[in-house]
């Protein structure tokens, strides 16, 4: 899962420019004397130090008044190069403060890049100065830099990612000599806009020979990295160019290299994306990281990312998926994936996906392996190990001191109607945000990400469940917890109504969310939908399969597209016609027919129910996003999405089966009301008879005031579905 792009990638190749211009002549053997040596002497002794501490006794000895711009440069970053566990000495700081304003392009490059490497509290003390002085080397202007400055900037460009000092990124600077900088600094510089959001070098235009003769699988899996960060590039050209280096080049990149390239192309989808590329990637690491001639090993990391990817765009490679799980049975590879990546990670993420993407490899892409059972059992002990260990970490703290207090207002309100075992079914009215993170197994549920502020729907003040929870059960920890969605397993978007899990533990979380990501939660829904949804031929018993693929486009809608597009999310649907109803015009001829329609999801995606009965021809009624053509006739007779989550079925973390039914809010029942029964979802589109109608009003009845569950009293050819 990944939504969240800085959750994955260390940084990339260190940009350590090549000290030469720093060495000179060797100093003459016998018993040194460093503070009667000369600057070119102490230059080159320094650089060869073995230790810190020899560097450090050189320093002391010299002092701080006899060192020079070079001598400065030379020892912070032979300190850098040598790692440094303390502040610099005092005089060695003294000496950078004195030396920056006459700082040549290549001494600025060294100082940002030991900075950099440094880090702490003196290197971000010291940063300034060096972005002044590139600055003043550019024209003391924000505009175009010398070529000679690339590399100083490419340098000051990675330390501020580093250093996570955004004010200092060169941006507009970096992004006009990008053109001249070589693969690696390109590729740094790139790599430092996405960690700080900047978005000037990441809009330059970057193509040519230049990048397929030159570029290293190291340097364009950092760039595709980049640019998957911030879903896209100016030029998709360069991607395919990218592609191509780490591609062909697959069998000599590391397992970093082939992690990185894997995430990225799965993020950024479209042509990159394509099956062959990612199975290429997959296949190199294979052959890299197993049997007697193994160069490397990928770590648990990049083994829970790659699986995610491949998943994500409905690609199974047999033997990477069995690499994985070999290599991430083992004890202490479960541990690493429990652990937070950065500051935007939440624990325990990494070990969810890798549940979700062999649990979609199993469910949607033909994969048969008996071991995985043993697997997947094996990753939820862990699973429910940390979030044992998230309740222990989480009774040290002191209670929250905010405990929301719900008034009384107008409309319908949350309800609680089921708790057991640490885990409660709340039902969300229309109108309230669910707000908190997406799921980060990048499978969210359907209509999630719609937050205030939408053009869909505003919500007033307080009209936040978080807000809820917290007033209902004040002395939860994961009601405070907003990296955790307050405790919410999955989401609703405003305008829909439905159930919702919520935990208030973590050990019950993270015993929900293995399940989710297992997909062994049923989620079923109830729609009205525009036209005589036709059960057709794409059918099992009578239920339709809608498994369209599904992008993400530029305006942040989702799209189905062809089986055979790369980038596609794999995603089904079942939809269950009910009756068909019709609502006749006043002054028209003709009459407008609706489908009533269950409906049962196995993948989550975002607005996935809604994309797919669009694409299908039948968008849900009075949806603001996918049905818009319909809102001048649906608004007066019906105000609200009508789609409404009515069933919930899992096991709490008791061990006990548990469903959860809740019938059509009273508003839609109004609007369903309107309407009058024709026929069910096989009879004709003209005048029912009165039996028709009588048996699609009955239809109608039961399925309103006593829903049930989906693939009940369906015809035999469906129970395998099911089962499966």
């Amino acid at each position: 899962g990944l939504q969240s792009s800085d959750i994955f990638l260390q940084p990339p190749a260190e940009p350590c420019p090549s000290p030469s211009c720093l060495i000179a002549a060797a100093p003459a053997p016998g018993h040194w004397s460093f503070s009667a040596m000369s600057s070119a002497q102490l230059r080159s002794l320094i650089s060869k130090a073995p230790t810190t501490s020899k560097v450090l006794e050189i320093l002391s000895d010299r002092g701080a008044a006899r060192l020079d711009v070079l001598c400065a440069t030379a020892a912070v970053h032979r300190l850098a190069v040598l790692r440094l566990r303390q502040p610099l000495p005092p005089s060695l700081h003294a000496a950078l403060e004195q030396s920056a304003p006459e700082l040549k392009p290549p001494q600025l490059a060294q100082q940002a890049w030991a900075l950099g490497r440094l880090g702490g509290s003196t290197a971000r003390a010291l940063l300034p100065q060096l972005a002044a002085r590139a600055k003043a080397l550019c024209g003391g202007a924000e505009g175009r830099a010398p070529p000679a400055l690339a590399p100083a900037l490419a340098s000051l460009a990675w330390a501020a990612a580093t250093l996570r000092t955004a004010e200092h990124f060169p941006g507009i600077a970096a992004a006009s000599t990008l053109m001249h900088m070589r693969p690696q600094d390109a590729a740094n510089t790139l790599w430092a806009a996405a960690v700080l959001r900047t978005r000037a070098p990441l809009a330059v235009r970057l193509s040519g020979p230049k990048v397929r003769n030159a570029w290293t699988p190291r340097d364009a899996s950092t760039a595709l990295w980049a640019y998957a960060s911030v879903r896209g590039a100016p030029c998709t050209k360069f991607l395919d160019e990218l592609t191509r280096v780490v591609v062909q080049n697959a069998g000599r990149a590391s397992g970093q290299d082939l992690a990185n390239a894997l995430w990225s192309l799965s993020t950024l989808g479209g042509d990159v994306a394509r099956e062959e590329n990612l199975n290429a990637l997959a296949a190199a690491a294979v052959s890299s990281s197993s049997g007697g001639r193994a160069t490397w090993v990928l770590r648990p990391q990049e083994l829970a990312f790659s699986c995610w990817a491949l998943a994500s765009c409905g690609v199974h490679h047999g033997a990477f998926f069995n690499l994985a799980r070999v290599q991430l049975m083992e004890p202490s590879a479960l541990e690493k994936l429990s652990t937070k990546l950065s500051n935007s990670d939440r624990e325990g993420d990494l070990l969810a996906n890798v549940v979700w993407a062999f649990s979609i490899a199993r469910r949607l892409l033909q994969r048969m392996e008996p071991d995985d059972g043993a697997f997947l059992s094996a990753l939820r002990e862990a699973i429910l190990a940390h979030g044992s260990a998230m309740d222990a970490e989480a009774s040290k703290r002191p209670t929250s001191s905010l405990h929301c207090v719900m008034g009384e207002g107008e409309g319908d309100w949350p309800r609680i109607l089921h708790q057991s075992a640490g885990v409660s079914v709340i039902y969300k009215p229309p109108g309230w945000e669910v707000d908190g993170r997406i799921s980060a197994s990048g499978d969210a549920e359907d209509g999630a990400g719609e937050g205030i502020g939408t053009s869909e729907l505003k919500t007033s003040p307080g009209q936040r469940i978080s807000e809820y929870v917290q007033s209902v059960f004040p002395e939860a920890k994961t009601v405070y917890d907003d990296l955790r969605d307050h405790g919410f397993l999955h989401r609703l978007d405003l305008p829909s109504s439905g159930l919702l899990l919520h935990a208030s533990s973590y050990r019950a979380l993270m015993s929900m969310r293995w399940q989710q990501d297992a997909l062994r939660i049923d989620r079923e829904y109830l729609a009205l939908v525009h036209g005589h949804l036709n059960p057709g031929t794409t059918t099992i018993g009578g239920v339709l399969v809608l498994n369209g693929p599904i992008v993400q486009n530029a305006n942040a809608c989702s799209v189905v597209v062809h089986h055979e597009a790369p980038g596609g999310r794999p995603s089904r649907t079942y939809a269950r016609p009910i009756a068909v109803l019709r609502r006749p015009e006043q002054g028209a001829e003709d009459e407008r027919l609706y489908t009533l329609v269950a409906l049962s999801i196995v993948t989550g995606r975002r607005h996935q129910i809604r994309t797919h009965l669009s694409n299908a021809g039948h968008p849900v009624v009075c949806d603001r996003r996918y049905g818009w053509q319909h809102l001048g006739s649906d608004l007066p007779w019906c105000s609200w999405n009508f789609l409404h989550r009515h069933r919930l079925a899992f096991e709490d973390p008791g061990g006990t089966p548990r469903q959860v039914l809740e019938p059509l809010p009273e508003h839609l029942r109004e609007a369903l009301a309107t309407l009058q029964p024709v026929c069910l979802p096989g009879g004709g589109h003209g005048v029912s008879s009165d039996d028709a109608a009588g048996a699609a009003a009955g239809e109608v009845s039961s399925w309103v005031k006593c829903p049930r569950p989906f693939w009940e009293d369906l015809r035999p050819e469906c129970s395998l579905e099911m089962e499966t």
